[in-house]
């Protein structure tokens, strides 16, 4: 009974989500952007400048992003079903700028790391995390959240064991990530899946 109520709650939702306007995700994916550059100082630059509303308006105005979708595979009961968390994950692919910047511009909106930053999206609840290319990582929280939706809405329990050994990212390796953040010291040589797009970095 509990999991025909469940279902009736999730195809309720999922219908109401498709009747609204889609997830803004270029726009989701220029605030997390914005949130995770380090502040840049600069000679000649007004140190007071902080990030506000009206630098991250700037910032988006001026920012062009393309964003492709990574394929999930793995067991139908963890991607497809009705029951399955819904989580899409997004990789930069392409970004430019909209005008031509003048130096201080370019050294407060440029953006590293084309082509290797990914970010997941809950489509239910719109949370974000940071899980490939950024200053910090929020993959944990993401396999965290992932764990407590699916145990909540499935009579089968799963674990972090079993939810490696069945649910797959395209290009990404998920254990390196979750090896790497649990370690007591961050060692991006011994996990490159670590590596800040920001670093020098080369992708074979």
């Amino acid at each position: 009974m509990r999991k025909i109520f469940i279902v009736i709650i999730l195809c309720t939702i999922s219908l109401k989500t498709l009747g609204q306007s889609t997830t803004n995700i270029i726009s989701i994916f220029k605030m997390q952007l914005f949130l995770d550059k380090t502040d840049s100082v600069f000679s000649g630059m007004n140190t007071s400048i902080q990030k506000n509303d009206s630098l991250y308006n700037a910032f988006s105005e001026a920012i062009d992003l393309k964003i492709d979708t990574l394929k999930v595979e793995g067991k139908y009961e963890l991607t497809q079903s009705v029951l399955a968390p819904k989580f899409k994950f997004y990789k930069l692919s392409q970004r430019d700028f909209t005008r031509k910047l003048n130096d201080n511009e370019l050294q407060l909106f440029w953006v590293f790391g084309e082509k290797y930053m990914v970010m997941a999206i809950n489509h239910l609840t719109g949370s974000s995390y940071r899980i490939l290319g950024f200053n910090g990582n929020d993959f944990l929280n993401f396999l965290s959240d992932y764990l407590e939706i699916y145990n909540f809405t499935n009579e089968k329990k799963l674990n972090r064991r079993s939810f490696f050994r069945s649910y797959h990212l395209e290009g990404i390796d998920l254990k390196c990530l979750y090896k790497g953040l649990q370690a007591d010291i961050v060692e991006r040589k011994k996990y490159p899946c670590l590596k800040r797009a920001s670093e020098l970095i080369t992708i074979h």
